[in-house]
């Protein structure tokens, strides 16, 4: 995906809450904390949204199952958002939210007739993240995977 002119494709509401709720926690709290897990209230609502949510172990992995499944588990799910793992689950979709939201690697687009924002993160010719979730589920996405009391 290029990364020009991609930020406008989202209203300025979503451009906000991209900074003030993924990116400037990442950088000044995140990054470098602990998470308490929270995989249980993460997996619930993902679960209640329809959204499928897996990690691989490399890059290749993630590369092989995009080939062998994605389309066809794109027609299935809400949203998808399918990633290497470096550390926990709800840390690394995060952290990769980050890196799509930081870096412009998103666009608005419909998907199964909603409106939803694509990702794509590829970092050094590797994919590392990929997948739709829907705007309205946005907000409680990433608040599902946030770490307790903070941020």
């Amino acid at each position: 995906m290029s990364a020009n002119s991609n930020q406008y494709t989202v209203g300025k509401d979503q451009l906000y809450f991209f900074f003030r709720f993924v990116i400037l926690p990442w950088e000044l709290e995140w990054a470098n904390q602990k998470f308490l897990l929270r995989e249980g209230d993460f997996a619930k609502f993902c679960q209640e949204k329809n959204i499928d949510v897996k990690s691989f172990s490399s890059a290749a992995k993630l590369s092989e199952a995009l080939a062998a499944a994605y389309e066809s588990d794109a027609k299935r799910f809400s949203g998808l958002f399918w990633f290497v793992r470096i550390d926990t689950k709800p840390k690394d979709t995060l952290r990769q939210l980050r890196n799509c939201f930081a870096h412009g690697s998103y666009i608005k687009r419909q998907k199964n007739r909603v409106q939803c924002l694509v990702i794509e993160n590829i970092d050094k010719g590797s994919i590392k993240a990929k997948g739709f979730l829907p705007l309205g589920s946005l907000k409680g996405f990433v608040g599902a995977a946030r770490p307790r009391g903070r941020g």
